[in-house]
């Protein structure tokens, strides 16, 4: 189970990976307060409905080393914020 720092470590690394423009390349965060620890990394951009939006790979460890890896999609909201692809309005 993620905690709140999990969270913000996790987004600031697919900050970093989303400023660097680079893709397929590994961006890692880790919270030795939890044990758990993983990465972003981004695969393409792409436009929905006008905004701009990316497809990343977000994998997470947890304590017991246990992986789980999943496609999700982001896109930059009116404030410039990260949010997820389904919050974007039709």
């Amino acid at each position: 189970q993620l905690v709140e720092k999990d969270i913000e470590l996790m987004a600031e690394a697919g900050n970093r990976a989303y400023k660097s423009g680079k893709f397929e390349k590994e961006y890692r965060w880790e919270n030795p307060d939890s044990d758990n620890s993983g990465s972003i990394t981004l695969m393409r951009k792409y436009q929905l409905q006008g905004t701009e939006c990316v497809e990343t790979i977000v994998r997470i460890s947890n304590i017991r080393k246990q992986n789980m890896d999943k496609i999700d999609d982001y896109c930059l909201d009116a404030e410039g914020q990260w949010g997820p692809a389904g919050s974007v309005d039709n």
